[in-house]
């Protein structure tokens, strides 16, 4: 390997890119360049003396990290080597632009086994079609307030709701924020920025396209359902579960002595457990449904199977609620159906946040974990006699 020693600035990286040369060692500081094969790029190295022996540590990448970067952060590099010369803490703007870092940021979400699929493919979608191209191009350390607000702020909330603005604000900064935070970008453009900062108008709640007085067209929709869509989508209309949890849902979960259903931790959104009474009438419509599925050879574990020894996936089921709403409803407006019937109905709002199982601070908590569990079935018997009341009642048995 040809290696020359002389100063490592940009323009003697430059000049001997052309050559032979595959090293570089500067004569002042304890670093070392070496060319990538396309020899337009290059990786940077501090090397330090450990008990006779050279250690390399690589620190960064040439072009998005240059000499005058990395003999700033020297010192600093030095220090932490001395103390741990293994230490992960010293890499040096690893990114020169946007696209550098949200391409990182994505990757890395697609391999993170605590994001479900749907909020990977969500990141994943709103990174490539917003934030790579209406910022991508921009250099980190050109990147600032006026840029984030007039290049996709402005943009976004000229085309699209706030809430969904927002969703995409908040996949830049928690990219920039995670960047930051394992040293691959010397600083962060936009630490400490708020969306408020950009927009300060209220973000309002999306209203649901279901009320209590759609209850006898509903009535109708599901009358007229296939029977395990109409079961999946009543189940949700019961108790205001999530879609991802009801289609998941597994029939060891029902204790049929407790009259309960235990939706466990790795199952829900909050990650934490979520137990559901079960009125008479969820029993009966459970125990028929069940009876329905044994008839025909089924004895598995899911409540909702695809066939293939598991429970069916997201696409399935959200083809399960558009084959009961005719497309003019979705499943999360069965839950917010169920949570304004509640009010309406004058449940207890804190029980209401259990039954929906929404995280809660830790004194709420407290009150719902000492005072709830008799309101939840309490609120459930009167919510679904009401639902009886108004036609829902014959017709999930046929």
């Amino acid at each position: 390997m040809q290696s020359i020693k002389t100063q490592i600035t940009d323009a003697a990286i430059k000049r001997n890119s052309k050559e032979q040369i595959k090293q570089i060692s500067d004569p002042q500081y304890p670093i070392k360049f070496r060319y990538s094969k396309c020899r337009k790029k290059g990786s940077w190295f501090v090397v330090i003396n450990k008990s006779g022996k050279s250690i390399w540590r690589k620190v960064g990448q040439h072009p998005a990290l240059n000499r005058e970067k990395l003999i700033k952060r020297l010192p600093e590099i030095m220090a932490e080597l001395a103390i741990n010369p293994n230490s992960n803490a010293i890499t040096v703007g690893r990114f020169e632009t946007v696209n550098n870092l949200i391409t990182w940021y994505v990757e890395r979400s697609e391999t993170a086994r605590f994001l479900s699929e749907k909020r990977r493919c969500a990141i994943k979608s709103i990174a490539n079609k917003h934030v790579v191209s209406k910022l991508g191009s921009i250099k980190i350390k050109d990147l600032d307030h006026e840029k984030v607000d007039s290049q996709l702020i402005v943009v976004m909330q000229n085309q699209y709701s706030l809430a969904y603005t927002r969703q995409v604000y908040d996949i830049l900064r928690l990219a920039f924020k995670q960047a930051q935070k394992l040293r691959l970008i010397d600083y962060n453009p936009i630490a400490g920025l708020k969306f408020t900062d950009f927009i300060t108008a209220p973000i309002k709640p999306k209203q649901g396209k279901l009320t209590a007085k759609n209850i006898i067209k509903l009535n109708s929709q599901f009358e007229k359902a296939e029977y395990q869509a109409k079961i999946l989508a009543m189940l949700m209309l019961l108790h205001g579960t999530r879609i991802g949890e009801t289609r998941a849902t597994r029939w060891d979960w029902v204790d049929w002595n407790d009259n309960s259903l235990l939706i466990p931790s790795e199952s829900t959104k909050t990650k934490q457990a979520h137990k559901i009474p079960l009125t008479d009438f969820a029993i009966e419509m459970l125990k028929g449904y069940r009876q329905k599925q044994e008839s025909k050879g089924y004895k598995g574990t899911y409540m909702f199977p695809n066939g293939h020894g598991n429970n069916i996936g997201e696409t399935k089921a959200n083809n399960y609620i558009k084959s009961v709403s005719n497309g003019d409803w979705t499943a999360h407006d069965l839950r917010k159906l169920a949570r304004t019937c509640w009010l309406d109905l004058d449940i207890d709002y804190f029980i209401g946040e259990l039954l929906l199982n929404h995280k809660m601070s830790k004194l709420d908590s407290t009150y719902i974990h000492t005072h709830a569990e008799k309101q939840k079935r309490d609120g459930l018997n009167k919510y679904h006699l009401w639902l009886k009341n108004n036609g829902f009642n014959q017709l999930l048995f046929n």
